[in-house]
C-alpha cells in the first residue's frame, strides 16, 4: 500500500519503466504533457490522484484502489 505521495512515484516509475515519455502517455491519455509531469511530482492537494491512478492503469494494465492505494489488481 502507499500514499497518495508515493502514488505519484509509482506512476513515475510505471512510465519510465514501460519506455514511454511523458509526450507518450500523455497523447494515449488524451491529456496535457504538463499534467503528467505535474501528476508525477506530488504536491500536496494537487488534486491529481486520478490521473496518477489512470496512468498506472494504462502503463501496466494494473488497477489501484485505495483510499491507501494498493497497486496490482489485475483487470484481465
Amino acid at each position: 500500500m502507499t500514499t497518495r505521495k508515493g502514488l505519484a512515484k509509482e506512476a513515475r516509475k510505471a512510465r519510465v519503466e514501460a519506455g514511454l515519455s511523458q509526450s507518450e502517455i500523455a497523447e494515449r491519455l488524451d491529456v496535457d504533457r504538463s499534467a503528467i509531469s505535474k501528476a508525477e511530482n506530488w504536491q500536496k492537494g494537487d488534486g491529481f490522484t486520478s490521473l496518477r491512478k489512470r496512468i498506472i492503469k494504462e502503463v501496466t494494465g494494473k488497477d489501484v484502489r485505495g483510499p491507501l492505494y494498493e497497486v496490482g489488481y489485475d483487470l484481465s
